[in-house]
């Protein structure tokens, strides 16, 4: 059975990339052992074989990017790629490794103020029809940083394709300046019942839910999208802003660890058990507001535009929070 190769080093993003022309035509249905090896010479036992090959197609920072950017990031420091050459060294190799890029890359999208170096990182769809089927079942969690507006307006969307239905994890990241209008210092306002959410159908749904009564969900809707990822086993969903909005978030928080996401055949995602992981780090210089968070540039001697003028001085960024929320699939009671 004829086998076609991919997974090369010329492509930018690591995976996906064609097969050279010398390797289409190869059939892998006999291949030489290498027992002269010592990969496989039978001294080498086959976890540690393992190990070296995981080692060798993991991940690895090509190139850092600019520090003062809305994407650099302590989880993203750089350019990120996985050398695919071992692949190419003999067809056993091959064989036992050709799944690893696709698990091991880190399949991150960015929904504006993204990486302007990365071949479709805004657009899944041409990212993933690249991968063949057999690819495509070992891709198994996606990484999305969105702005809210593309969240509302177009995750949907994202979880129809096709190519989506092996996707066990769906993690999903709002920075500081992706919530809406924050730039101007607005309330922070989610839910996953409505298309557009604003802060008063957010408490509007929270005192219906504390009432012990349910929200009625917007098909339309962020929340209501999952269900179409008939593969999907968890949420995860990070939730970031600045130090002194920390309050407003924790909020937010509060009652998001009680949202039940209605998936197919009589399951739920849902938080209960799942603990909040919060972290904090200083933000890029480029992270400020555009007016104080306090006085909103109305008194010249605010103490808090001292500050933030002495820290841009100093070329620091605001302090961040940053709170994670995991769902799990569940059966819906």
């Amino acid at each position: 059975m004829a086998c076609r190769p991919q997974f090369f080093s010329g492509d930018p993003m690591g995976v996906g990339a064609g097969p050279p022309p010398e390797m289409e035509s190869l059939t892998f249905s006999t291949y030489n052992p290498q027992a002269l090896s010592p990969l496989y010479n039978g001294l080498l036992p086959p976890e540690l074989r393992e190990q070296i090959f995981q080692h060798a197609l993991s991940e690895y920072i090509e190139y850092p990017y600019p520090p003062d950017t809305d994407y650099t990031r302590p989880e993203h420091l750089g350019k990120k790629r996985i050398s695919t050459t071992l692949l190419r060294t003999c067809k056993r190799i091959y064989i036992e490794t050709a799944h690893l890029p696709a698990r091991n890359k880190s399949h991150v999208f960015w929904h504006l103020a993204g990486p302007k170096d990365l071949l479709y990182s805004s657009d899944e769809r041409s990212y993933f029809r690249r991968f063949t089927s057999e690819q495509l079942k070992h891709v198994k969690e996606i990484h999305l940083y969105t702005q809210q507006f593309w969240l509302d307006g177009s995750f949907l969307g994202l979880c129809r394709l096709r190519y989506l239905k092996e996707i066990e994890k769906v993690k999903i990241t709002l920075r500081r300046g992706d919530w809406w209008s924050v730039e101007n210092n607005a309330p922070l306002a989610i839910t996953p019942h409505r298309s557009l959410a604003d802060v008063t159908c957010m408490r509007a749904d929270w005192r219906t839910l504390d009432a012990g009564g349910e929200v009625e969900w917007d098909d339309a809707c962020w929340g209501s999208a999952f269900q179409y990822l008939k593969g999907l086993k968890e949420v995860e969903l990070e939730l970031e802003t600045f130090e002194w909005k920390k309050d407003e978030l924790e909020e937010i928080v509060a009652h998001a660890v009680h949202w039940r996401f209605p998936m197919s055949e009589g399951k739920a995602l849902s938080a209960e058990g799942q603990p909040v992981e919060v972290r904090r780090w200083r933000g890029p210089p480029c992270g400020w507001t555009n007016r104080c968070y306090k006085c909103e540039g109305r008194d010249t001697d605010c103490k808090h535009c001292e500050e933030i003028r002495a820290l841009k001085a100093e070329g620091m960024g605001p302090m961040l929070v940053l709170m994670s929320l995991r769902w799990k699939l569940v059966a819906s009671s």
